[in-house]
């Protein structure tokens, strides 16, 4: 672990890299994928305690950037199903997209 904090401390992090053992690079790739997967499933946690089914909201996307009307429909592990009562289906239905949380935004 020392190995880690001194690379996190170097000014020179890519020389000490390449001077690191496999089992050392393991440990670290090991390290920086369990901080990331921890920060992303904070993200989501903080995501699903504000958003709810039939929520108004605006998504981040260059497709639905400026739609007015979007809501919820359904919430899943990381995703939330947005409908769009302006682009009407064939069907007559709503449509319907699968949205990561962290587009998503609650319109106030």
């Amino acid at each position: 672990m020392s190995t880690i904090n001194e690379i996190l401390q170097a000014g020179n992090a890519t020389a000490q890299i390449q001077r690191m053992t496999d089992s050392e690079l393991k440990l670290l790739n090991s390290f920086i994928c369990s901080e990331m997967n921890y920060r992303k499933g904070n993200r989501i946690a903080a995501a699903k305690a504000i958003l709810k089914v039939g929520d108004s909201v605006t998504v981040n996307h260059k497709r639905l950037m400026y739609a007015e009307s979007l809501y919820i429909v359904k919430m899943k592990s990381t995703k939330a199903v947005i409908a769009d009562p302006a682009n009407i289906d064939p069907l007559g239905q709503a449509a319907q997209y699968d949205v990561p949380l962290s587009m998503i935004t609650k319109k106030a």
